[in-house]
């Protein structure tokens, strides 16, 4: 291990990795055992990277970074397109492992994973050249004669890249790609409920780089934390705010940049002047899109008075319709989640819900015999203080409160510690830019929710517990290069300030001075007297040496 910090209550990569919790579906030593969420059955299983070789294999990806970072951008951006192409060509057979390891249907894996990873690898290709294009930097004449700057981007070097399972192929994405364009090696660690989809992605990028160049490392937590220890220059981490924590102290010590992008308890305001019926059918959507385990779903819905009797009529009528459970056929709305463990929080949480005999707009429970099939739930005016308003819950659940108006949803919205997104219901489009700027999160969506890390030249981004950096547009970049400044100057003589510091150099300081701070008309005025100036410094600077 290459840091020296305090033992950790629990490990790195722990809670909220959402271990499964019975006997049956305890990992072995040395594999991941794969079960389909859908009916729990064994899908596969995948060998573990042993901890003691993940040293080796970022050295490896070190070595080869050298000779990737020593190609032009123009034949990086070929090396990627190529592989863009091989992603297009594999899209069906990569949505068929998203269904079968995440659960996902088809038109889910499709349209939030398959097919938006097709405009990222575009948008990358066309738009890292100039990114990446060295700069030059204005210098003014007068006061830096004879000179010219320049700033290059260079890579990082290694980028430790930890992911989850939610999203298991388009989240790495949003890293992955920019960091070879930006000519990085990247140490990836994904989720082990995801082992499957890594490494199809993983397949899919092999071929166009150099052998080492992506280190795929299998396993859990051991395996995370010995990525975190590696000799890395970086790391991209997307999950829970409790482990970036954690990564965000182990990072600090060593003095290495760190991207984290966390979770979410995201608001909807739904004001008296909304679109009720577009309004309903988007926050019903973006609740329990991919079962709610999205960072970006929406989980508190908050309606001003005058909206809400008609709204909350719609998200009754919404809720009846959705599709969920074994029983729903290969078109359901509602996937099954993850795994037992996640089940039972979301449980754990809607529970507490009914315990405090919160009025339900639908009630949530387990579905089915098999699988982790669990029915949305959805709670009107719940209290304060419980789990469900408070918590990330990351399942088909949300809660909907009654405000009086604009002012207190915009309040009750900003409540809690996190701060990713949030969405504002309004015909009035020019009113919800006004209220989308007092909401401290990272992004906001008028009229539309959960959607936007898709638009990949558009920053993703947190605030507070929901992290720091960016994933997504040219701001992404800044985590994985860094900035040198050339300046190449031609002037012969020595500079005004340099030695010997006399009285000829306070002088010609204090002419100046007079000289900046003066109104334009005094400025022109005082010229000559500055110019004036200058023959005695130069003189002063400039006999010989010997």
């Amino acid at each position: 291990m290459l840091v020296s910090a305090p033992a950790p209550s629990i490990p790195l990569f722990h809670p909220e990795a959402l271990m499964p919790s019975s006997p049956a579906d305890q990992p072995k030593s040395d594999v991941i055992t794969v079960r389909s969420p859908r009916d729990g059955t064994v899908l596969a299983e995948v060998a573990k990277t042993p901890v003691a070789e993940v040293a080796a294999l970022a050295d490896r990806a070190r070595e080869a970074q050298a000779a990737w970072a020593a190609l032009p951008v123009a034949e990086r951006v070929q090396r990627v397109k190529s592989i863009r192409h091989r992603w297009a060509a594999r899209g069906l057979e990569l949505a068929q492992v998203l269904m079968k390891e995440g659960g996902k249907s088809e038109a889910e894996a499709l349209t939030s994973e398959v097919l938006p990873s097709l405009n990222l690898f575009d948008y990358w290709c066309k738009a890292a050249p100039g990114f990446l294009a060295r700069e030059r930097v204005a210098l003014d004449p007068l006061n830096f004669p004879k000179k010219k700057g320049f700033v290059d981007l260079e890579p990082l070097g290694l980028i430790a890249l930890v992911t989850p399972w939610n999203y298991p192929s388009s989240i790495p994405l949003r890293a992955l790609v920019p960091a070879l364009l930006a000519g990085n090696a990247v140490l990836w660690k994904p989720s082990e409920f995801a082992p499957l989809t890594a490494q199809i992605v993983h397949d899919i990028f092999a071929p166009d780089l150099p052998p080492g160049l992506v280190a795929l490392v299998q396993g859990d937590f051991a395996q995370g934390e010995a990525v975190i220890d590696a000799r890395i220059d970086g790391v991209s981490f997307t999950g829970s705010a409790a482990t970036g924590r954690k990564i965000a102290v182990r990072t600090a010590e060593r003095l290495i940049p760190v991207s984290l992008e966390l979770g979410g308890k995201n608001a909807a305001i739904v004001l008296d002047d909304a679109d009720l019926d577009r309004a309903s059918a988007g926050v019903v959507w973006g609740a329990l899109a991919n079962g709610g385990q999205n960072c970006a779903a929406v989980s508190r819905v908050y309606v001003t008075k005058g909206a809400a009797a008609e709204f909350e009529k719609r998200v009754r009528a919404r809720l009846a319709r959705v599709k969920s459970g074994p029983e729903a056929g290969e078109y359901f709305d509602v996937p099954p989640l993850i795994n037992a463990r996640q089940m039972e929080r979301v449980a754990a949480q809607v529970d507490e819900a009914k315990g405090a005999r919160t009025e339900a707009l639908a009630p949530g429970g387990r579905q089915g015999d098999a699988g982790n099939w669990y029915a949305p739930a959805a709670f009107k005016d719940p209290g304060a203080g419980l789990a469900i308003v408070r918590e990330e819950t990351f399942g088909p659940a949300f809660t909907l409160t009654v405000v009086e108006d604009e002012a207190e949803a915009v309040q009750r919205a900003n409540e809690g510690d996190y701060g990713l997104s949030a969405s504002v219901w309004t015909r009035d489009l020019a009113r919800g830019e006004r209220v989308a700027k007092k909401l401290d999160v990272g992004t906001v969506t008028v009229n539309n929710t959960s959607f936007t890390p898709v638009i990949t030249n558009a920053p993703w981004s947190g605030r507070r517990s929901s992290g720091h950096g960016t994933t997504n547009s040219h701001r992404a970049l800044a985590e994985m290069v860094r900035a040198r400044f050339i300046l190449l100057d031609w002037n012969k003589g020595s500079e005004f300030w340099w030695f010997p510091h006399d009285e000829s150099l306070v002088t010609l300081a204090r002419g100046l001075l007079r000289f900046l701070t003066a109104g334009f008309s005094n400025k022109l005025a005082g010229l000559p007297a500055a110019l004036k100036l200058l023959p005695a410094r130069i003189k002063a600077i400039s006999g010989p040496v010997v």
